[in-house]
């Protein structure tokens, strides 16, 4: 995609608008590859994540590196999954 070294498909435009958080046809527009006819709306927790996804890049690498020292500190549990819930 970015490097051309993988193309881009409908399926990545629909992934992309979600991560940009914008309608689907809009990528589609800029780039000509239209989205899958059956791109459904995400659901939110897929909006969330992209939130936070666009959250984190704003952060300045000082306050990304306390974060994540942060997080090494905290302790660990498994994550739940819906099979296992």
């Amino acid at each position: 995609m970015g490097r051309g070294s993988k193309p881009l498909t409908p399926e990545l435009v629909a992934d992309l608008s979600t991560v940009l958080g914008v309608p689907a046809g809009t990528p589609a527009a800029l780039t000509g590859v239209a989205p899958p006819p059956a791109a459904a709306e995400p659901e939110p927790s897929v909006r969330g994540v992209a939130e936070l996804v666009r959250d984190v890049r704003r952060l300045t690498d000082e306050r990304f590196g306390q974060i994540l020292d942060l997080a090494e500190t905290m302790p660990r549990r498994p994550c739940r999954t819906d099979a296992g819930a």
